[in-house]
C-alpha cells in the first residue's frame, strides 16, 4: 500500500517487519513505515513510531498536501471490523490519530481510503453496507468549512459493480479515478474520469 507525498520526497507503505529492537516479523497486523528520497535514490526504510503505529494493523496510507496523513487501521477503540483514522504532521511530527467517527466509520468494515490533496473529499471502500451493489463498493463523503464530514454517498453503478471494488486512487492533476474490481476474474484495474466526483458533490 505505496502513498508518496505530494512533493514526491517521501513514501509510506504498510509492512509486517519486525519493529525496532524486535527480531519476530509482525503477525496477524502491518506496520506503516516511510522511507525518505536521497540523491541516490530512496533512503532507508524508517518506522513511523508507535504514536500512529499503535493498533493491531495499519495498512493503506494517503497523504494530504499538509502531510496529513489518512489511512486503514484496526484499533479496541473502533466503530467496527476497520475504520479510517487521522493524524495530522505539526512540526514535522504525526499526532495522535483520530478516528473520523460514525460518519465514516462503522460497525462494517472501511478501509482503502483516498483523501483529496485540500481534504475537501474522500472515497474508501466499505463491505457489509446494506446499499451496496456487491461484495465492497467505493463511497464518498465530501468535508465541509468546519471540517465535519458529510454522510458516505454510494457512488452508484457507474463505478460498483456486483463484485468487489476497492483500492481508489485520484491522479495527481485531479482527472482520473483508477480503483480495483473482481468483476472479472481475481480482479483487474478500472478507470473512470473524476468528473464523476463533482457530480456525486451537486447531488
Amino acid at each position: 500500500d505505496p502513498a508518496i507525498s505530494h512533493d514526491g520526497m517521501r513514501v509510506f507503505f504498510s509492512t509486517r517487519r519486525p519493529r525496532p529492537g524486535d527480531t519476530e516479523t509482525r503477525e496477524g497486523g502491518f506496520d506503516m513505515w516511510f522511507a525518505d528520497r536521497t540523491g541516490l535514490g530512496w533512503g532507508e526504510e524508517q518506522y513511523l513510531g508507535s504514536v500512529v503505529n499503535s493498533g493491531k494493523s495499519q495498512v493503506y496510507p494517503t497523504v494530504t498536501r499538509d502531510g496529513t496523513l489518512y489511512f486503514q487501521a484496526v484499533r479496541e477503540e473502533g466503530y467496527g471490523k476497520a475504520d479510517i483514522y487521522r493524524s495530522q504532521l505539526i512540526d514535522g511530527v504525526f499526532q495522535t490519530p483520530k478516528n473520523l467517527g460514525p460518519a465514516i466509520n462503522s460497525e462494517n468494515y472501511e478501509g482503502d481510503v483516498f483523501v483529496a490533496p485540500d481534504e475537501s473529499y474522500l472515497v474508501v471502500s466499505i463491505y457489509g453496507r446494506k446499499d451496496g451493489f456487491g461484495e465492497g463498493d467505493l463511497y464518498i463523503s465530501f468535508r465541509g468549512l468546519d471540517g465535519s464530514w458529510a454522510p458516505l454517498k454510494n457512488m452508484g453503478s457507474a463505478i460498483n459493480s456486483d463484485k468487489r471494488d476497492f483500492c481508489p486512487m485520484v491522479t495527481p492533476d485531479g482527472k482520473y479515478l483508477f480503483f480495483s474490481s473482481k468483476r472479472i476474474g481475481e480482479g483487474d484495474i478500472f478507470w473512470i474520469d473524476a468528473k464523476i466526483i463533482e457530480a456525486l458533490r451537486d447531488h
